[in-house]
């Protein structure tokens, strides 16, 4: 995004309405995996895991479709790293986090 002009300060630039946002909510309510979700009583993480997969799988028919388009194919994404990459993250607070999260996901 680039400015035209001078933005004040608490200047709003992007609203995103809130049903525009996937969520562990919105996997609760998708007519696609939301039975599955409650049932199962999954972790947040897990809930809007399993949505995006569904939706993905849904194709172009899925409202999410758009957004998923611009996912893309790639998956980069830190707990998918080797122990090479992951030492790059050493001294960030996003190692820490790291952690956190393969030690959730080893525990779920």
């Amino acid at each position: 995004m680039m400015a035209a002009g001078a933005i004040e300060e608490g200047q709003v630039l992007l609203q995103v309405p809130d049903s525009l946002f996937m969520t562990a909510n919105t996997a609760v309510k998708s007519s696609l995996c939301g039975k599955l979700v409650k049932t199962a009583a999954l972790p947040e993480w897990q809930a809007l895991l399993l949505h995006l997969l569904c939706e993905r799988a849904a194709g172009p028919d899925s409202f999410w479709a758009p957004y998923i388009a611009v996912l893309g194919q790639q998956r980069h994404h830190p707990l998918l790293w080797g122990s090479e990459l992951q030492g790059q993250l050493a001294g960030s607070p996003m190692m820490r986090l790291l952690a956190d999260r393969l030690q959730q996901v080893q525990e779920d």
